[in-house]
């Protein structure tokens, strides 16, 4: 020992260790552990993507009258919180994030159908950080055999789907019904609610493998949603196939290379064409002018959320409802872990 320390009488170290005949002295070093704590995704202005940086959260906003405080689980993005950082939704959507699941910490007054620790999942527009407050209207209580990522990616779509096939379309068994982007998350819980009333499904989406995906879910005529001609040669193909002289209900999304009058000429007698896009769509006097006959609807759950909480609130319960039926199952999402991860998920919806 004392041949090993003999060389360190010129060293200015305080303290020495031994570790198999090896001396060791202590050194500061960067960690690679990250620190936690709360934090939320800013949007320093819109344009890019890479406008979304996370930063740390200040202190919590006080709970106001018909709110509540949530941590956020997980958080639900879709093509509308792409359009809203790219600056292309129309008018002011607000932040981004909306969809989201959590746990409720503290109710305001007013509150009366959620309770302290109970797993919600439901709206909380900006809610892109680790606590929101979200108006109460917006929030139920979270389907409990699903994870807090399933049920995060589900409110706005099935709300959706909802209102504009069952409310407003009334699709009902023996019917057909041709579903746009029938990928993507609309389309996906579209599909299911097809299959659970009956009616027969008509399909479009992009890749080959978006393709073999709805074929594994038991959707056998899908065209494509890039390709107006393409489209039209293809269902075509699909009507002499199944002896069908047309659609009854239309679920579009579509705007580009004339999907939308394309895909109205297959459409019915006394159809019902309903219209989720935001970008290039039809008004309805361009539609009354083209097919008077047409039932034609413009849906919009945002401005439901805003002008008609309460209603909104009704379609989460009956999302409660179909998934005890068994008629609604989680749709397949990928998951991204954090709020760094934030501009990544965004870049992989767009």
């Amino acid at each position: 020992l004392a041949a090993s320390l003999l060389p360190l009488r010129e060293e200015a170290e305080d303290e020495i260790a031994i570790r198999a005949g090896t001396l060791r002295a202590s050194r500061l070093a960067r960690s690679t552990m990250e620190l936690g704590g709360p934090v939320r995704l800013n949007m320093a202005a819109r344009g890019s993507l890479a406008n979304l940086r996370p930063v740390p959260q200040g202190e919590r906003r006080p709970v106001t009258p018909d709110f509540v405080q949530l941590r956020v689980r997980a958080v639900g993005l879709n093509f509308r919180d792409v359009l809203n950082v790219m600056g292309l939704y129309p008018g002011d959507p607000g932040p981004p994030g909306a969809d989201c699941s959590g746990t409720v910490l503290e109710l305001g007054d007013r509150v009366t159908h959620l309770r302290v620790a109970e797993d919600i999942f439901g709206e909380a527009p900006g809610c892109l950080s680790t606590y929101s407050l979200a108006p109460a209207p917006l929030l139920t209580k979270k389907p409990e055999t699903w994870t807090f990522e399933e049920a995060s990616a589900m409110p706005v779509i099935f709300v959706t789907v909802e209102e504009a096939l069952g409310d407003l379309a009334a699709l009902k068994a023996g019917e057909r019904v041709l579903i746009h982007a029938a990928a993507g998350g609309v389309g996906l819980v579209a599909i299911q609610y097809a299959q659970h009333v009956g009616a027969e499904v008509f399909a479009t989406a992009g890749a080959e493998e978006k393709h073999e995906y709805l074929r594994s879910l038991g959707v056998k005529y899908i065209s494509s949603s890039r390709s107006g001609p393409k489209f039209e040669e293809d269902m075509q193909r699909f009507f002499k196939e199944t002896g069908s002289d047309g659609i009854d209900v239309v679920l579009n999304s579509l705007s580009h290379d004339d999907y939308i009058p394309r895909s109205l000429a297959m459409l019915r007698k006394g159809g019902r064409f309903m219209e989720i896009g935001k970008r290039g769509v039809w008004s309805k006097e361009q539609m009354r002018e083209a097919r008077p006959d047409v039932s034609y609807e413009l849906i919009a759950a945002d401005v439901m959320m805003e002008q008609e909480p309460w209603r909104y609130n009704g379609y989460l319960k009956r999302l409660l409802d179909r998934v005890d039926e068994g008629g609604l199952r989680p749709i397949h999402s990928h998951v991204f872990q954090g709020f760094k991860e934030g501009d990544a998920a965004l870049q992989f919806l767009q």
